[in-house]
């Protein structure tokens, strides 16, 4: 206790009962207050701890990550369409059922369809038919042709052969000409030596009467005189007979006279020239009654030995039937057609088209899915009238479901293609898909609106827009917990992870990327195929 010299008062201290009910003195309370100061630290303590343990990650997830809530699942919707105007016959699916790529879901009434094909396979079949008719007409015509020029041919030669008959012929009156000449030398021969035995027979006549010669040498003189005169008439008949030959008139007096064309008026000269007039004619070479000439035979052969190849085309036949090969090979198609691949004739071209198409069509009533998913909204059942480019029903491929996540472009600064993304799903609670980023949008969703928005007045107000992002699983779709097109989900980027796979660390694909792209749908195509 204080001294109280120094001025204090001395402390009264009241004493209370126990029982007593009234407020504990200030004294009493001191020990109170500081145990609750050490409690107060306590919980500060463990809040400061739980905070730190607790409250680390989110900032670190929230330093790393980038989320938005304006995301959804997305798949490229096949719609089957009906091809051709028609009556429905069969639906095979439902809605919810799971087709294959390549099944049949709805088919269509086949028989008009198929009558078509059987129309068009006929024509086709004529086609071809008429085609093979002239094809052979075209052979036959041309089998005319070289028949047709053999024939000018012969009579080409047959020309030559009564050319060579006229020159035979003309040898022949020379020949028969100097039988004449040899015969009337003959002639004179012979008289001469009937003169000389006349002048020796009057010789020896006159010395038998002067006596100075025998009667016997006389006989002789006279039987030679006569012999010789005998000879002489013998010559003349030689003489006449080599003038017969020559289809001469007999003519004692003057027997050396013979025409001077003999060798052109010969009747075998004539007619050899006669035939090779016919064969002219025949060659369609225009004959006067009077060019019965040898050397105008001769002129004529030698214009046609020289032009022989041209005067087969100038022929009336010839000309017929290469006409005949014309016309029909401008029904072919023209001098290029070649008989080897008739069947590219522009006919049966047409009908081989026709037919494809017809049967194209024939396989347009079997709608088969493009797309292996899952039926929805079927609008479509037996003895429906759908018409061509009607929607029938939609297949949804969960297989290839995909992630569009519309983020603020505030957030855009550190998302890059090929980051890796945690992607929840409302649906199943705490189950986390994984996925990468694949793609960004080429422009917001309000630009890529029907209406975009425009602002003409003056009076602007920033809104912030959202860029599309397109995310891809990296896992196939799970069959326990599927996503659902339309599903709302929260993607998470982790920015600050390595980002991997094609076009890692760009926000536009490369054009590598886009060629693979176009190649895979190749393969697929030709596959189908």
């Amino acid at each position: 206790m204080r001294d109280q010299s120094e001025g204090e008062k001395p402390v009264e201290v009241s004493r209370v009962p126990a029982d007593s009910a009234g407020p504990v003195p200030s004294v009493a309370r001191a020990p109170a207050k500081g145990r609750g100061r050490i409690v107060v630290g306590v919980v500060g303590v463990v809040v400061v701890g739980l905070l730190f343990w607790k409250g680390r990650p989110l900032v670190e997830d929230y330093l790393s990550h980038v989320e938005t809530d304006d995301a959804y699942v997305t798949a490229e919707t096949t719609v089957l369409p009906a091809r051709i105007a028609d009556v429905v016959e069969a639906v095979y699916a439902e809605n919810t059922d799971f087709v294959e790529r390549g099944t049949v879901v709805v088919r269509l009434d086949r028989v008009p369809f198929e009558l078509a094909v059987e129309q068009k396979r006929s024509a086709l079949a004529q086609a071809k038919l008429k085609i093979d008719e002239q094809v052979a007409s075209l052979e036959e015509a041309r089998a005319e042709l070289d028949r047709e020029r053999d024939k000018v041919r012969g009579q080409l030669a047959g020309l030559r052969a009564s050319w060579h008959a006229v020159e035979a012929s003309q040898d022949q009156v020379r020949f028969r000409v100097a039988s004449l000449k040899s015969a009337l030398a003959s002639q004179h021969a012979a008289e001469a030596q009937a003169e000389l035995a006349r002048q020796e027979h009057d010789r020896v006549k006159r010395l038998v009467e002067q006596h100075s010669a025998a009667r016997e040498e006389l006989d002789q003189r006279r039987s030679a005189w006569l012999s010789a005169h005998e000879q002489v008439k013998a010559a003349e008949q030689v003489v006449q007979e080599a003038r017969a030959l020559l289809a001469l008139k007999p003519d004692l007096e003057h027997p050396e006279r013979i025409p001077a064309d003999l060798e052109r008026t010969d009747a075998a000269v004539r007619r050899s020239v006669a035939m090779g007039q016919q064969l002219l004619a025949e060659l369609n070479v225009v004959v006067q009654p009077t060019e019965a000439d040898p050397s105008w035979l001769e002129r004529n052969l030698r214009s046609l030995s020289i032009s022989s190849s041209s005067a087969y085309d100038q022929m009336p036949a010839v000309r017929s039937a290469q006409s005949k090969i014309d016309q029909i090979l401008a029904a072919l198609g023209g001098p290029t057609f070649d008989p080897a691949r008739r069947y590219e004739h522009p006919n049966v071209v047409l009908a081989r088209k026709e037919l494809e198409e017809a049967e194209l069509r024939l396989s347009y009533t079997e709608i088969r899915a493009p797309v292996s998913g899952f039926v929805d909204r079927k609008a479509v059942n037996p003895g429906d009238h759908v018409q061509e480019g009607q929607g029938l029903l939609r297949i949804q491929p969960l297989d290839g479901v995909y992630i569009m996540a519309n983020f603020r472009e505030i957030q855009l600064k550190d998302i890059r293609i090929g980051q890796p993304v945690e992607i929840q799903v409302d649906a199943y609670g705490d189950r986390i898909f994984r996925g990468r980023v694949s793609g960004f949008a080429p422009a917001t969703g309000a630009s890529s609106s029907l209406l975009p928005a425009e602002n003409a007045t003056g009076n602007f107000v920033k809104v912030v827009q959202r860029l599309p992002v397109r995310i891809d699983l990296i896992e196939p779709n799970p069959r326990e917990t599927p996503l659902y097109v339309g599903l709302s989900v929260i993607p998470k980027v982790a920015f600050k992870e390595e980002a991997g796979g094609p076009d890692a660390g760009q926000r536009l694909r490369s054009t590598t990327a886009r060629s693979s792209l176009a190649k895979a749908a190749t393969t697929r195509v030709g596959a189908v195929k």
